[in-house]
């Protein structure tokens, strides 16, 4: 297998108008309080240091993803995200955040008639935009919007609308972790610029936040052309300490067992995001629940996931 390894900043991630992906197989949103509050403390830690003018870099592991090249585009790929969606997510709901506050200071530049202000901040607002949430492609000479980031079947409709600013209801777990990450994120941000009182510091504190994400934040992006092997590398992925539940691990197994056949695959995939859109805790009750009711004895602890596809999948022995 061969892999590409690249020490980058997340804002050369971004850089090329790249577009990532989740695949099917790919559990929801999942990062929980105690994530998003060691997130906040690494940015604030970041923000501290650039504002005494000691910038430090913070490298948040690594990124795995498949690479497919854009028919009819030059040097434009999509990225089949394999591990890192938890990051990714969460670094475009940080942009988020940014893009509404500058969109609130645009707001009070314009009413003070501060046409030189305004004009900045919109300019920056496009820059991110563009970069992290949407931008258009040509191709053939035909324009297309295309979005930098989709998640799930399940998770997307919900983090489109809440990047975008409209409140969408959140209807699954993993939409109430990814609201929350929102909010906690838009806090903290709230809380760093309240300190100062005049529209340029406030600017001049987003900016701060900007550059921290995209020159001091750093991953380790490792990228391979080969889709076949996707579904092993989410394997040893796993293997190497990833929290993934065991129905998370069932859903990209049965998915696996369906590659070829998309329809089949299509309809699966909508069945296992219904079942694991209640809390990871409940979801594994019930499948314990459905294990034992068919077998009559309980599965043996920490053997589920290997148990029930013995039981209920025997096509992944062959």
């Amino acid at each position: 297998m061969k892999l590409e390894p690249t020490y980058t900043s997340v804002g050369s991630l971004f850089a090329y108008k790249p577009m990532f992906f989740i695949p099917k197989y790919q559990r929801a949103y999942a990062w929980n309080p105690e994530s998003v509050s060691d997130f906040v403390k690494d940015l604030k830690t970041c923000f501290e240091k650039r504002k005494s003018n000691l910038p430090i870099n913070h490298f948040f592991g690594g990124i795995l993803s498949v690479k497919h090249s854009v028919p009819g585009t030059i040097n434009q790929h999509e990225y089949e995200v394999i591990d890192g969606q938890q990051r990714i997510a969460t670094f475009t709901l940080l942009v988020t955040c940014l893009i509404n506050f500058y969109k609130d200071l645009a707001t009070e530049a314009q009413n003070s008639s501060d046409t030189n202000n305004f004009s900045i901040i919109v300019g920056r607002n496009e820059k991110l935009s563009e970069r992290y949430i949407e931008f258009n492609q040509e191709v053939q000479r035909v324009i297309t919007p295309v979005e930098v980031l989709r998640l799930s079947k399940a998770d997307h409709p919900f983090y489109k609308d809440l990047i975008r600013d409209m409140n969408p209801l959140p209807s699954r777990d993993s939409h109430h972790r990814m609201l929350y990450a929102y909010k906690t994120l838009f806090n903290s941000i709230r809380e760093i610029i309240n300190s100062s009182t005049n529209l340029e510091d406030k600017m001049d504190d987003l900016e701060v936040i900007q550059n921290i994400l995209e020159n001091d934040f750093t991953v380790l992006h490792m990228v391979t052309t080969s889709r076949d092997d996707a579904f092993r590398l989410f394997q040893v992925i796993n293997d190497r300490g990833t929290n993934l539940t065991d129905g998370d691990l069932l859903r990209a197994k049965t998915l696996e067992l369906l590659e070829g056949f998309h329809q089949d695959q299509d309809s699966v995939e909508r069945l296992w995001d219904d079942i694991l859109s209640d809390n990871p805790s409940d979801t594994e009750n019930y499948l314990n629940w459905i294990y034992e009711s068919y077998k009559g004895s309980r599965a043996t602890q920490n053997a589920l996931f290997d148990m029930f596809l013995d039981e209920f999948f025997p096509q992944h022995q062959l």
